[in-house]
């Protein structure tokens, strides 16, 4: 395929998932007010993380802005940080967290009021992601197994280079 049809099929193709990706808000007539004729959406997680990173999945695809806020609290006292939940997708992957109990909730854009402070209104449960990291020894063990495997194979690939070298 020639290099100048390659280039117009990815620009086209770059188009149509730019189109495709829509935000929440091009859903609504005004992204700070809530349907009240929609249903709430339920925000589900895994229970337990050993990786640290994990999916957020909503049970149907957002209508309006939203936003993920994350704390260490389950009565959400503190709010460690907000994410704001991307287009019309049903997932959020989340990553970079450390040992403990974290907790997620989804609430609406933010609203400000007379007095200057910002209200938002909570639309689903609260899920809770227990991380629990692999200990150092275990990654070690793995570490090291496969600095194992990744010699023999390349001591294979040496002495079959070898053998084919003296037969030709």
């Amino acid at each position: 395929m020639p290099d100048r049809a390659r280039f117009v099929i990815h620009i086209a193709l770059l188009l149509l998932i730019t189109l495709l990706a829509r935000p929440a808000s091009a859903y609504v007539l005004s992204p700070n007010v809530v349907q009240s004729n929609t249903a709430v959406p339920q925000l589900s997680a895994p229970a337990q993380s050993r990786e640290g990173y994990f999916v957020l999945r909503l049970s149907e695809a957002p209508t309006q802005n939203l936003m993920v806020e994350y704390s260490t609290d389950e009565s959400f006292q503190k709010v460690e940080r907000r994410y704001p939940w991307f287009g019309d997708f049903q997932s959020m992957t989340l990553t970079g967290f450390g040992d403990g109990n974290h907790y997620f909730r989804l609430i609406t854009g933010s609203n400000e009021t007379a007095a200057g402070s910002e209200q938002h209104t909570q639309l689903s449960n609260v899920v809770l992601v227990q991380v629990d990291h692999y200990s150092l020894t275990h990654a070690l063990i793995l570490f090291g197994f496969g600095g194992v495997l990744f010699v023999i194979l390349v001591v294979i690939i040496l002495q079959q280079h070898r053998r084919s070298q003296e037969h030709d």
